[in-house]
């Protein structure tokens, strides 16, 4: 659009009015065959690179309308026509270049055609390539190209030097977070296990004490023996006591209760009477 606004302001300039009518592409090609046009865009990309190839595109018998050709703007000049006949098949010389020079000025003096614009393209390629030229209608030059492949190997080399610093940094990285993260591991497990061990403990005194407890029966770790030594001492001191329970005996005798205690009689005062003493 902002194109064809350009086009409508220099137009302008001229006192002519430019009607902008888009068509789709079959009706296109039908007002060009049949010359029912004005003023319309067309371009052209050489099928080789030769003056000849851009030159036919106005020669009389190659118009559209009477003959089917390429001069789609049916433009007819003897003078031009009989410099064309001479120069196309004519080599690249000196004499060819000024009837080119010749052509050219006759069509800038008539102007069939305005020249819109000339596009430029850019093209990078390496120095191991050769025979070769970026242009914008050259087709099929593929096989002409060559490498030089000592050279693109040595530049390749050049080009894929590993870089290791990189690894070495994240390796530094991974180091740095993992000496803090495993602190905070270890002295994580050291809390559970410390806890674990209090909790393990209490439990422990609380349901190993029973008078068939042995010190056969506790563990012979260092870890843990540590852990069950005030079971094992719990459990001896109740085994004293059943001991002595046990070795107790009651005898009732007419009322009369006395209690062997270790080879001697223990009777009650107030069952003897106020003369006797305490123990017989």
């Amino acid at each position: 659009k902002a194109v064809l606004d350009w086009y409508r302001k220099q137009l302008a300039k001229l006192n002519i009015q430019l009607d902008v009518r888009p068509t789709d592409g079959n009706r296109y090609q039908e007002k060009i065959r049949k010359g029912n046009t004005q003023l319309f865009f067309y371009g052209w990309k050489a099928d080789y690179p030769d003056p000849e190839n851009f030159l036919f595109l106005l020669y009389g018998p190659n118009g559209v309308v009477k003959h089917g050709g390429e001069n789609k703007i049916n433009y007819a000049n003897p003078a031009y026509d009989r410099l064309f006949e001479r120069m196309k098949t004519m080599p690249n010389t000196p004499e060819r270049k000024a009837i080119i020079e010749q052509m050219i000025k006759i069509v800038r003096d008539e102007a069939p055609m305005i020249f819109a614009f000339n596009p430029r393209s850019f093209g990078l390629y390496h120095q191991w390539l050769g025979n070769f030229k970026p242009n914008s209608f050259a087709r099929g030059d593929l096989k002409y190209r060559r490498i030089d492949t000592q050279k693109r190997d040595q530049s390749r080399r050049g080009w894929n030097a590993p870089v290791v610093w990189p690894f070495f940094i994240f390796l530094i990285g991974i180091v740095a977070l993992a000496i803090p993260a495993t602190k905070y591991w270890r002295a994580r497990e050291r809390a559970i296990i410390a806890v674990a061990d209090k909790e393990d403990s209490h439990t422990l005194l609380r349901t190993a004490y029973r008078p068939d407890f042995s010190e056969e029966d506790a563990p012979t770790e260092t870890a843990d023996a540590n852990l069950w030594r005030p079971v094992v001492q719990a459990n001896a001191a109740l085994d004293e006591a059943s001991e002595k329970t046990r070795r107790r005996k009651h005898v009732d005798d007419g009322g009369l209760t006395m209690h062997v205690d270790h080879g001697g009689i223990s009777v009650p005062s107030k069952q003897l009477g106020p003369h006797t003493g305490g123990k017989a």
